[in-house]
């Protein structure tokens, strides 16, 4: 009972902390989660949209990625 308990509070602390990162925040993440490894534009959209922040957020930070090189489809 104890680790169901534990697992909860901890998995209720972590959606928390996505749902306070700002924009500037989940770009950095987002930074980081392209240059450790190699991401297609497909998974980038499908981890940025994991993020709970607005349509035109999403689509400013997808722009700011591609035009600074984090994607690249070529």
């Amino acid at each position: 009972m104890y680790f169901c308990t534990r697992f909860i509070e901890n998995n209720n602390l972590k959606n928390n902390n996505l749902q306070t990162l700002t924009k500037q925040q989940i770009q950095g993440k987002l930074e980081y989660y392209c240059a450790y490894q190699e991401r297609c534009y497909k998974e980038v959209e499908e981890k940025l949209y994991s993020f709970k922040i607005s349509t035109l957020e999403k689509e400013q930070i997808l722009i700011y990625l591609i035009e600074n090189n984090f994607i690249n489809e070529e």
